[in-house]
């Protein structure tokens, strides 16, 4: 199990615990796995919701930039903000 955790910890994101031990030492490694595939699946969220981000804001940048340079600062809920709503995917 300490080899497990160390190479999770070194980066290795398929590293699990291998064998099963009786009582509460076989329950930490079951309950590390389960941490194990919880942040793989974190890890994996939170990539697809930064793609998802970018992908939105380079397609809407081109209409919102013209209409928002003089107040940036409101660009987002003043023009970018209603016209996103307003439009089409």
């Amino acid at each position: 199990m300490t080899d497990a955790a160390q190479s999770f910890t070194a980066g290795d994101r398929h590293s699990r615990t291998t064998g099963r031990a009786p009582g509460e030492l076989g329950d930490l490694a079951v309950a590390f796995d389960d941490m194990a595939d919880a942040v793989v699946r974190s890890e994996r969220d939170r990539r697809t919701m930064t793609a998802d981000v970018a992908r939105n804001c380079a397609r809407r940048w081109p209409r919102c930039w013209p209409r928002c340079r003089p107040g940036w600062r409101n660009c987002a809920t003043d023009w970018c903000g209603s016209h996103a709503r307003a439009s089409p995917a």
